[in-house]
């Protein structure tokens, strides 16, 4: 014969479900604390600009073209990586990192580093124009994921570096006695 589950034995397990479901449903309410909707506020994968992205470390992937040039972009960081065809040349990279550009051709195996220039107000080329110009193009930008060795210069590349060239004062003809 069987025997039959007390009242108490229901009681029991009765009280247990209630108390499961309880620590459930707290557990569950702790999970949206200040810290979590915090979260949420701050729209954590969003960005106003590209300078907002890089100051938030988000990592961007930018895909455009501006009339038959195509390029490709990634920002990580404050470094920034170009990919392209620009002017009908092929296979054109650049690399924005260390106020220096890296840029190499991968079919003729040679680039050059170009340092940046700190003062917009001064001539050359500074790290604000090449923001500036991704800029116009963050509505192509999206939240991606990419190794840090995308941005490192390739060892195979022969680099002439023009710091020292670009640093020193231009030589002045001597005058004719």
């Amino acid at each position: 014969m069987k025997a039959k589950p007390s009242k108490n034995l229901i009681l029991v397990i009765a009280v247990l479900v209630v108390i499961i479901i309880a620590v459930g449903f707290v557990a569950s309410k702790k999970r949206n604390t200040p810290q979590a909707e915090q979260k949420i506020a701050k729209n954590e994968g969003v960005f106003d600009s590209i300078k907002d992205a890089m100051t938030k470390s988000l990592s961007l992937k930018c895909e455009y073209a501006v009339g038959a040039d195509k390029t490709i972009a990634y920002v990580k960081g404050n470094s920034i990586r170009i990919e392209g065809t620009w002017q009908g040349k092929k296979d054109t990279v650049a690399i924005l990192k260390e106020n220096k550009l890296w840029s190499w051709d991968n079919e003729k195996k040679e680039g050059m580093i170009v340092p940046l220039i700190a003062d917009k107000d001064a001539s050359g080329t500074s790290s604000e124009d090449i923001i500036g110009n991704l800029e116009q193009q963050k509505q192509f930008c999206k939240v991606a994921v990419f190794p840090d060795s995308l941005f490192e210069p390739p060892s195979d590349i022969k680099f002439q570096d023009l710091s020292s060239f670009l640093q020193s004062p231009i030589p002045q003809p001597s005058p004719a006695n």
